[in-house]
């Protein structure tokens, strides 16, 4: 004869993600012994809101390798887009004279943070009959304007020491 009641059941059914038929069975094979089946489910990290079995180390360090290889390979793609942004360049001529060569970035940028200023520039390089192009260079554009900045830094520089230096002679 059974030693447990559909009470006895119900509370494994309430503690563990059991059937009826997987309740029965396990009381009948440990005669109703309600200790004995909680502990098997534990073990097997049936039960419900109990501690679930622990991670060991190696499985933890797995996960997180796993992490890093996601934010690295994200990093990677980010990486390797921006740097196709800055190779592609904005060019602005009129007639044949380039009026500006600018990395993409910068135009996106202010789309983004100034949408009427930047509709309004667009429009007046259309009326002024100004041609935008935009071509892809072999090293970023950037580095172009980085150089030209740096040129021009050294020209004032060298302007502001020889009008120091005709100070001095006189």
């Amino acid at each position: 004869m059974a030693k447990f009641t559909l009470e006895d059941v119900e509370y494994l059914r309430s503690k563990a993600n059991l059937g009826y038929e997987e309740a029965v069975a396990r009381l009948d094979r440990h005669d109703g012994d309600m200790t004995a089946i909680l502990v098997e489910l534990e073990k097997e990290g049936l039960l419900r809101g109990g501690e679930q079995p622990k991670q060991t180390y190696a499985d933890r360090e797995e996960e997180a390798r796993r992490a890093r290889e996601r934010c690295s390979d994200f990093g990677a793609r980010f990486h390797k887009g921006f740097k196709k942004l800055l190779r592609t360049a904005m060019v602005v001529r009129h007639q044949e004279d380039e009026i500006i060569r600018v990395p993409i970035v910068i135009p996106i940028a202010l789309l983004l943070c100034a949408t009427k200023l930047t509709l309004a520039l667009a429009l007046l390089t259309l009326i002024c009959g100004c041609r935008v192009r935009f071509t892809r260079t072999r090293r970023p554009v950037a580095d172009d304007l980085r150089d030209g900045f740096k040129k021009a830094a050294d020209t004032v520089k060298e302007k502001v020491n020889s009008m120091f230096d005709d100070e001095d002679d006189d």
